[in-house]
């Protein structure tokens, strides 16, 4: 993996993510067509105000294949969570989406309607989501297993990744964001070990894991039901 961009939502509850740069030192914007705010509570980011705001790095990938990754947790599977965004088109606010639809009990994938769905893995429990952009080969991976695979070509361009938010209470997270440009995906590095490769004391490798490169002691710690949410357009 070559993770390019991480933030894992660090900041006094209550602070927007917009006005704090991400772990990575990358800025979040709020999409065109979305609005509402994104807080932090509890080192998680929240929709808070029920607006479902799609929003997105000032990470520029390289090109269209590229995967994001959020951590993603509600208290209750009939409340609504979102997930990982990409290929944003900044000028429009189009792009691929994944969220928990708790109404209908699914993850579904989306553009401007619902393109793919897989009924299972609700996230009573956190899980990790992954949205694999390939050429026209769109994937969705919950705790590394494949559940949605596409062919679709709405959006070529490599736009920009980022998240749509969805929940409206504090009790519905989103946590743990991160961009990897390796084709194929694969599994997320822990953010401990991500921090650890941006002080240098790890590197990364071809694989999902990282190898040490010297001992050290440091590390980081990483009900109201709501409407169907607005989709990114």
């Amino acid at each position: 993996m070559t993770i390019v961009a991480n933030d894992t939502f660090t900041a006094a509850n209550g602070t927007d993510i917009t006005s704090r740069n991400s772990d990575s030192g990358h800025s979040w914007t709020t999409a065109p067509g979305s609005s509402g705010a994104v807080t932090i509570q509890s080192n998680a980011a929240v929709d808070a105000g029920f607006n479902g705001p799609l929003l997105y790095s000032s990470y520029t990938p390289p090109s269209a294949d590229y995967s994001v990754f959020m951590t993603m947790a509600v208290d209750a599977a009939i409340n609504f969570v979102g997930g990982p965004a990409g290929r944003i088109d900044i000028a429009t606010g189009n792009c691929y989406a994944v969220y928990w639809n708790g109404g209908a009990g699914e993850w579904r994938l989306d553009t401007t309607t619902s393109i793919g769905v897989y009924a299972g893995d609700a996230p009573t429990t956190a899980k990790t989501v992954e949205l694999r952009m390939a050429g026209s080969s769109i994937k969705v991976l919950i705790d590394g297993v494949e559940r949605i695979s596409v062919t679709d070509t709405t959006y070529t361009n490599a736009g920009r990744p980022g998240g749509y938010f969805v929940g409206g209470a504090a009790t519905r997270t989103h946590d743990n964001w991160q961009v990897d440009v390796a084709a194929g995906g694969g599994t997320p590095v822990p953010v401990f070990l991500h921090n650890l490769q941006q002080q240098g004391i790890a590197r990364p490798s071809n694989s999902s894991r990282a190898r040490p490169v010297r001992r050290s002691r440091w590390a980081t710690s990483s009900t109201r039901r709501m409407a169907t949410p607005r989709r990114p357009r």
